[in-house]
């Protein structure tokens, strides 16, 4: 189970169009476990040796098995859906560009960012990071988002 931690997040969930603001920014945090690299290796049957074998990675310069990077992918569906906007919104579009590696027992901070919003058409436009505990950026990227007028 995955267990994110709101940092400056209201308790509200749901959002609509008009609840949000341009420049509204949420963070949350959470660590990334061999338990959940175990449990993920399952789920998506990638069990290729960037992931799984610590001697290949050294051989090709990494300092341990590497996390699955659509793992984070993972992370922002369960923070769209359960914390912001809250399961009000329909992506419409998703980029993800993986910046550098990340590793087991790494702490990730996941940081929301609204930059733009379309009440006419109920769209919302996010920036989205997600930095390891150096303050290392291991992805960033934009989501949009039809969100409803009403819960």
């Amino acid at each position: 189970m995955i267990i994110i931690e709101t940092i400056n997040s209201h308790a509200k969930h749901g959002y609509t169009i008009e609840d949000i603001n341009n420049g509204d920014l949420r963070s949350y945090k959470t660590s990334y476990t061999e338990k959940i690299h175990l449990e993920y290796a399952k789920l998506s049957g990638d069990k290729s040796k960037i992931h799984t074998d610590k001697l290949f990675c050294k051989k090709n310069g990494f300092r341990d098995v590497i996390g699955y990077a659509f793992f984070l992918n993972t992370l922002f569906s369960n923070i769209f859906g359960m914390y912001f906007p809250g399961g009000t919104e329909l992506c419409l579009r998703d980029t993800s560009n993986y910046r550098r590696p990340f590793y087991i027992n790494d702490h990730l901070l996941i940081t929301i960012k609204v930059i733009n919003i379309n009440i006419d058409l109920q769209l919302l436009t996010l920036k989205k990071e997600v930095r390891d505990q150096s303050n290392d950026l291991i992805l960033d990227g934009e989501t949009v988002f039809k969100l409803s007028l009403v819960k």
